[in-house]
């Protein structure tokens, strides 16, 4: 497993490099050049987390603990590559939940910092797609919540003006005062 969701094929593997200028002859080469400059494809980042999602989507309804050790009987810890592999397992599942007023939450130790949280509020690109039931531990799918949901449940903050004079007003715009004049 480790293999098909870390490795993939390199780009521009041609011979012309794509934009380098490495192979041309000194005379050619630019005086003075960033240690980037000389390349326009940089190599983006190689974890391919497609099969390892549709696994763990393969293991819904089964009980966590049964779908843990089969992915660590696949992915063993003798490796930094597989161990990254099993960090990127363990993103995706958010372990430690519980019950909370009839709904499965947990703690949101993010940058925000908001306390207790239901876990369809803490699903995010890359992290808690999937959690553990607090009462059957089952692995389940984080149910998702549409952008324009999301939207609508936010309380939209008040409009701050404060006039000035008579045509000159200023207006709290995300925490920064624009000056309107009328």
């Amino acid at each position: 497993m480790h293999k098909v969701v870390i490795e993939r094929p390199r780009w521009n593997p041609g011979p012309d490099k794509n934009g380098r200028r490495a192979n041309l002859p000194d005379e050619l080469l630019p005086k003075y050049q960033g240690m980037k400059g000389s390349h326009r494809w940089r190599k983006g980042l190689t974890d391919l987390l497609g099969p390892l999602k549709r696994w763990l989507q393969s293991q819904i309804g089964k009980p966590w603990n049964d779908v843990y050790s089969e992915a660590c009987a696949v992915i063993k810890p003798d490796g930094i590559i597989r161990l990254h592999v099993k960090t990127h397992l363990l993103q995706f599942v958010q372990r430690n939940t519980f019950m909370h007023e009839g709904k499965v939450c947990a703690f949101d130790i993010g940058y925000r910092g908001r306390g207790i949280v239901p876990v369809e509020e803490l699903c995010g690109r890359w992290r808690n797609l999937f959690f553990v039931h607090p009462e059957t531990g089952v692995l389940q799918m984080t149910p998702r919540i549409s952008r324009r949901a999301w939207k609508a449940r936010e309380p939209k903050s008040p409009v701050t003006i404060h006039w000035i004079s008579r045509n000159v007003a200023l207006q709290l715009i995300s925490r920064a005062l624009v000056r309107m004049s009328l």
